[in-house]
């Protein structure tokens, strides 16, 4: 009986297969801890991730319009998506403030009418109407720089 090349070659590849499979298996079989043979068991505990309280992975907790401010208190109020929503935002010592291109920004530096990005001190929370600012940016808006046109010669 005669056996095709295609048919060699066939079940030569499978064998290759199957002893690299068992090679491999067997591998990871001598590699694994013994756990009965030095009297250790283990038990996997799974551990919680270590995350810092409060953490908002400085997400925007608001995103809108300064619509008032209260100096005295270092309060002001943010109107998000087309006056849908207003968010009382307090910034206190721990408050950063950012513009950019410019330093020294400060509570001083928010107008009414300024676009604004605010980051809270706690988790942001969908529900609630207040919070006490982490960060917050005065949002500089992009505007295409005007390319300058020579007067046209006579």
């Amino acid at each position: 009986m005669f056996i095709s090349k295609r048919i060699l070659i066939i079940i030569s590849i499978v064998g290759i297969i199957i002893l690299g499979a068992l090679g491999f298996t067997t591998f990871q079989l001598l590699n694994q801890p013994s756990a009965s043979a030095t009297g250790i068991s283990s038990t996997v505990t799974p551990t919680p991730l270590a995350t810092t309280p409060g953490s908002t992975v400085n997400r925007a907790c608001a995103t809108g319009i300064i619509s008032s401010i209260n100096a005295q208190n270092q309060t002001f109020v943010v109107t998000e998506a087309k006056g849908s929503k207003t968010l009382t935002v307090t910034a206190d010592s721990q408050t950063t403030f950012h513009k950019r291109g410019e330093t020294g920004v400060t509570f001083g530096s928010l107008a009414t009418g300024q676009h604004v990005r605010v980051t809270s001190q706690t988790a942001c929370d969908a529900t609630t109407t207040t919070f006490t600012a982490k960060g917050i940016t005065i949002v500089v808006p992009t505007t295409p720089t005007a390319t300058p046109t020579g007067s046209p010669t006579p």
